[in-house]
């Protein structure tokens, strides 16, 4: 094999590589992404799933997680004056 006749058989790999590339990025650009939406208030006193969380923060929400011991008496007060807008 010259090397005219490698050099074509080189473009044409590279060709294909590139066409199969846009064809595969098209068709994943195409595929439906419907990601389950979970709907939640502004304030929840409850631990949340953590489905839940991933679908605050992909809906580009802030979440604000509270830790605290149950016989903390300052943590009483910040729970109930938890606020959101």
């Amino acid at each position: 094999m010259d090397q005219v006749t490698g050099q074509r058989l080189m473009a044409i790999f590279i060709g294909f590589i590139m066409v199969a590339s846009i064809m595969g990025f098209a068709m994943m650009s195409n595929a439906p992404q419907e990601q389950p939406t979970v709907e939640v208030p502004d304030v929840m006193n409850r631990e949340l799933a953590p489905e839940e969380k991933i679908s605050i923060l992909r809906g580009n929400r802030v979440l604000l997680e509270y830790f605290h011991n149950e016989s903390c008496i300052e943590c009483l007060g910040r729970k109930r004056s938890t606020w959101s807008s």
